[in-house]
């Protein structure tokens, strides 16, 4: 049966006519207040059995994130070892080239500059 504040109201003033105000307040203390609906026992596990299969579906779902977390470190790894090797290749091409062409043509370029320089310098003089 539903209790009106009103009716709530109506004991606590019976009761504190009777009893007292202290033993009246303490007991409309420990009643529920009008028009609040308490769970039940089966209202609670059903909210139990709601939660547990979200946690089910939360844990499943953790797992397929590390999976795929995992997956992708492993991924990571292959790309770094081709990454290191692809750059000891550049390194290995641009060393190799560097003493075989660049420097040789420097040297070359150097050589046709002072000769330059040296006719330049006995036209002049």
């Amino acid at each position: 049966m539903q209790v009106s504040e009103a009716q709530r109201r109506a004991l606590y003033e019976q009761l504190r006519e009777r009893l007292g105000e202290e033993t009246a307040t303490l007991v409309m203390e420990v009643t529920v207040p009008a028009n609040v609906d308490l769970a039940t026992r089966g209202d609670i596990q059903e909210l139990r059995a709601e939660m547990l299969l979200r946690f089910v579906d939360l844990e499943q779902r953790f797992v397929a994130f590390e999976q795929r977390f995992v997956a992708f470190e492993q991924h990571f790894g292959v790309l770094e070892q081709r990454v290191t090797s692809f750059e000891a290749n550049i390194d290995r091409m641009l060393t190799g080239k560097l003493y075989r062409v660049v420097i040789p043509v420097l040297v070359a370029a150097n050589g046709v500059i002072v000769g330059l320089a040296t006719w330049i310098g006995t036209l002049a003089g």
